[in-house]
Parts: C-alpha cells; structure tokens; sequence
C-alpha cells in the first residue's frame, strides 16, 4: 500500500524533535507580543489546516533513543543544550521542572 506523507523527517533525534515541533507550531507565541498573540491566534483558528502528515526514519524505535544509549555508554547524566536545539523550542515552560 502506498502511503503520501506531506513531511519526511529523518532522524528521531533532536534535530528530527525540533524540525517537528516547526512543523506542527507555525507561530512561537512565546515571541509576540499579546496583541500579536491575539492576532495570531484568531488567524489560526479561521485558517485551521488539518494535521501535516508526517513519516519520520529513524532505526531506532523511540525519539532520542540513540542519544540516550551515546549518553549511557560515555556516562553523561546531564547535557544543557542551546534552547534551538532543545525539542520543544516553541514552548516558553519546557524548561520547567
């Protein structure tokens, strides 16, 4: 059976995270103002557009699974990445515990 996507994304790791969460977060309104949010917010709703397709290739079967394993076998418990390259980028309070 043959399958159309609208995005292929390839790799599961954090770039593969981030190019995502781009795709599916057309706007980061953690960057506007309140009026633009507002603004924003009601374009999207009069414009919704269905869910993208999305296939992502990875030979791994979970997100960051490879990431995980490098960080096990050269015992790195903690890693503090650059906030573009954090997987949920468009989300002001990820970062919160």
């Amino acid at each position: 059976m043959n399958q159309i996507f609208d995005v292929v994304i390839v790799g599961a790791g954090p770039g593969g995270l981030a190019a995502l969460s781009s795709i599916q977060e057309e706007y980061s309104l953690d960057k506007l103002s309140d009026t633009q949010i507002r603004r924003a917010s009601s374009w999207i709703r009069r414009n919704q557009k269905k869910s993208k397709r999305v296939l992502v290739v990875d030979p791994n079967e979970k997100w960051l699974q490879g990431w995980e394993t490098n960080f096990d076998t050269l015992g790195i418990s903690f890693l503090r990445s650059p906030a573009i390259a954090h997987c949920s980028y468009f989300d002001r309070y990820a970062f919160l515990v």
